[in-house]
């Protein structure tokens, strides 16, 4: 695992850390019996300061958000959101197609991490996770937000349309023959800045698709049986210290200068 590179972004914030993991760091994932367990391990051993400890969400495509504390178990049930405002305390979901969404206090110094898929964007978690940080003393002007790697509008064919019409995000949702095409990202950076009030500027994005990138899992992809699906790690935490020479960093291009204009095809 020394020579296999995670995802890093926000390097240039030095006092948090935020990692994604990648196929060849294994699957993540509670249900992949106990290899997920050890994959995890391996990776907070090999890229964590030493003293950390990791939080995972198991997610349920909710909308319930928690606190992790270093009391807390090593994987919260029921929870599709974790925040904390702990030193060495990192706090993790899988991804797999699925949004991980990062949001950082910078004036109180808190993290919080979300899964957001169709599910969480109906019922607006970009939005109750911002009030949610809004609630522990961060302010709109100091919040900013990362959406992690996920599957992209045009591989994303959705038979659900209807649920985004009613909401009023149609122009979100591209026809092409038969199929709809749904742009998840772009109804969270929605969400984020014309319904919770972020500004532009505070929102990026990783622009990464999982399934078009063939080093992350893709659920859709790979057509992973729900009882044996494998996915990626993504965390963030505050470190008290971090050697970055230990991470092999790669060119990402975030886009701080995001737009809410409507989308077409």
């Amino acid at each position: 695992m020394k020579n296999i590179r995670p995802l890093r972004f926000w390097s240039y914030i030095p006092e948090i850390l935020v990692l994604a993991s990648v196929r060849d760091h294994g699957s993540m994932c509670f249900s992949d019996r106990d290899i997920g367990k050890v994959n995890r391990k391996r990776f907070v051993k090999e890229f964590l300061p030493s003293g950390s400890k990791l939080v995972m969400a198991k997610v349920v495509h909710g909308d319930e958000i928690k606190i992790a504390t270093w009391k807390s178990p090593e994987i919260v049930e029921n929870v599709d959101a974790l925040l904390t405002v702990e030193k060495n305390l990192f706090v993790a979901v899988t991804y797999a197609d699925c949004f991980p969404l990062i949001l950082y206090g910078s004036a109180m110094r808190i993290v919080m991490i979300c899964h957001i898929g169709y599910k969480g964007l109906i019922r607006k978690l970009p939005v109750i996770a911002v009030k949610k940080m809004m609630a522990y003393g961060s302010s709109r002007k100091d919040t900013r937000a990362l959406i992690g790697p996920g599957i992209c509008r045009n591989c994303y064919e959705f038979g659900h349309e209807g649920l985004f019409v009613r909401r009023g995000y149609s122009d979100y949702i591209c026809r092409n023959g038969n199929k709809y095409h749904v742009d998840i990202e772009g109804i969270i950076e929605y969400q984020l800045i014309a319904e919770a009030g972020l500004g532009r500027n505070n929102v990026s994005n990783s622009n990464i698709c999982t399934f078009e990138r063939q080093d992350l899992f893709s659920a859709r992809r790979e057509k992973f049986p729900f009882e044996n699906i494998q996915a990626g790690m993504m965390l963030v935490g505050m470190p008290d210290a971090y050697q970055k020479e230990l991470i092999f960093e790669r060119n990402l291009n975030l886009n701080f200068n995001l737009k809410i204009a409507p989308r077409h095809a």
